[in-house]
């Protein structure tokens, strides 16, 4: 607190003005500069003051008595006269009667608009006029010094809980499952913003899961258990979570709900804290969103890999007995000549077949592993367009190979593999005639194999399905081929070198594109990107 006061103080001129700012300013805290404030009011009253109060507002909006000269004369222990003056419109000074017949003025301390508190003045006399007009001029520069200590405080609180609240939302996005962002949440919530909440989990017939809670203490958790909240109903609604909530904690709640996740919490008095608490909700809102098309998409694999796996098995069987059979029959002999043939025929397809489900089998896993080495991409292409031109006699296919070499460590069966059933699949799904362009390409650190039909297009609905087995699109000269396991092996194929694939949709062409990086990794699976086989 400063030291320099006046020893009384005259008719009010700009010097003692400014001494008094100057007093205000230099105090560090709302603490320090009351205690300042009332040492200059009990100045202005000297011989006639016998007790001074200070009621400021908390950030929450709580009232606090903060500064008591005088206690035998403060019988208010609710805070009332203060209550009555802060809460007025307008704020006005009230007089009122105290305990012992002493005389007490309450003044509203306001600045622009905006009421911080009163101050209570107990007097046993009635001071003169002058001297109370100098106790409203101290009263009205407490005031202008608590909006700016307020003002600044608030940055500063802003400014730090903007901090925690992004430190708190990276911890969450970073999480590796709802359920460990839902803790880090709630946690974070309560220990770093100061803010009660709870989070759970929703699934259809099934009762909330509660996750987590923190800062409801024993008593808000008692009736958490009491308003059903933890136990096994799986006819809690969000509307009965909210109210079981509000009542653990006695106050207003605020909701963030997304994709089969709850997150309460309390909402917050102080302004600061609150708009951490809003700019948080939306971006765990986005996060649960995030999370849930994650986990469908995650459960939609799994449930395509179980359903290839049981049907290559289930089909290997019997095609390796018929195989089988087909061998005992030629050992035999004395089959006719055409029906040598035809067994010798079926035996080849059944061979081939037993090809596709051996492959089937090998990339029904989304971490099969390859080897590669160091490989010629503008050979493997061109070698990969030459067999379907022959396979399908469409001599449609236009590929204008790079003016410098390409090499990347690929499996070379495999990459041509994913090649042809690119130029396969948009031969087979543009118009007869039309031309298929194929690009190779450097792109950053990868290589990027392009090829681009003039079909109808592929429904953006159809984007992401038409990389799973079994789907297919609509073709555009009308015919419906092939198993629907093109794409699905090319995105794998793409994955098990550590590269991608893509389409892009334009008006009247799609083009896929197959990236494959140009140095040597670890792929999925952890073997070397290079080796001397394939």
């Amino acid at each position: 607190m400063s030291d320099s006061y006046p020893e009384r103080i005259a008719p009010f001129d700009d010097t003692t003005l400014i001494g008094m700012c100057h007093a205000f300013g230099s105090e560090p805290d709302v603490d320090g500069l009351v205690r300042a404030s009332a040492r200059w009011i009990s100045l202005a009253l000297r011989g006639v003051s016998v007790g001074l109060r200070y009621v400021v507002r908390d950030t929450d909006g709580r009232l606090r008595a903060l500064h008591e000269v005088g206690e035998d004369v403060w019988h208010d222990p609710g805070l009332r006269r203060a209550r009555l003056v802060i809460e007025a419109k307008p704020a006005r000074r009230i007089e009122a009667r105290a305990f012992g017949g002493a005389r007490i003025l309450a003044f509203p301390l306001v600045s622009r608009g905006v009421t911080y508190g009163a101050v209570e003045i107990a007097t046993a006399s009635a001071p003169s006029s002058t001297r109370w007009d100098q106790v409203e001029a101290v009263v009205s520069q407490t005031a202008v010094a608590l909006a700016n200590h307020a003002r600044r405080s608030a940055l500063d609180r802003g400014r730090e809980s903007m901090r925690r609240a992004t430190q708190l939302g990276a911890a969450v996005v970073g999480a590796g499952s709802r359920e460990e962002g839902l803790r880090a949440l709630v946690r974070g919530l309560h220990r770093d913003l100061g803010v009660p909440s709870a989070g759970w989990l929703i699934e259809p017939g099934r009762a909330p899961r509660l996750i987590s809670a923190g800062g409801l203490g024993s008593r808000g958790r008692d009736r958490l258990r009491k308003g059903g909240l933890a136990g096994s109903d799986p006819r809690v609604t969000v509307e009965r979570l909210v109210a079981s909530f509000a009542s653990a904690l006695g106050r207003r709640v605020e909701v963030a709900e997304a994709s089969g996740a709850v997150v309460l919490m309390e909402a917050p008095g102080d302004p600061a804290i609150a708009d951490a608490t809003a700019s948080l909700r939306g971006l765990v809102t986005e996060w649960l969103e995030s999370w849930a098309v994650l986990e469908a998409a995650r459960r939609r694999a799994d449930r395509y890999e179980r359903t290839l796996a049981v049907t290559a098995h289930e089909i290997r069987g019997p095609m390796l007995a018929a195989k089988a059979a087909i061998d005992a029959m030629l050992e035999e002999g004395g089959h006719a000549r055409e029906h040598r043939l035809a067994l010798r025929r079926s035996r080849r397809q059944l061979e081939e077949l037993a090809e596709t489900v051996d492959e089937l089998l090998r990339w029904s896993h989304p971490h099969v592993g390859v080897r590669r080495r160091r490989t010629d991409l503008t050979r493997l292409v061109d070698d990969a367009i030459t067999s379907v031109v022959l396979e399908t006699g469409q001599e449609r296919v236009a590929f204008e190979p790079p003016l410098t070499k390409i090499v990347a460590p690929v499996s070379r069966r495999h990459v041509s593999l994913a090649v042809a059933d690119l130029v396969r699949n948009a031969i087979a799904y543009s118009p007869p005639r039309s031309l298929v362009d194929v690009g190779l390409a450097v792109q950053g650190r990868s290589a990027l194999i392009s090829v681009r039909d003039r079909g109808d297009g592929i429904a953006e609905s159809d984007v992401d399905a038409i990389f799973h087995p079994f789907e297919r699109g609509r073709s555009g000269n009308g015919e419906r081929t092939g198993s629907g396991l093109g794409l699905f092996v090319v995105k794998r194929v793409a994955e098990a070198h550590g590269g991608s694939v893509w389409v892009d949709r334009g008006r009247s062409t799609t083009t896929f594109h197959l990236s494959l990086p140009l140095h040597a990794n670890r792929g999925p699976a952890g073997e070397a990107g290079t080796s001397s086989t394939r």
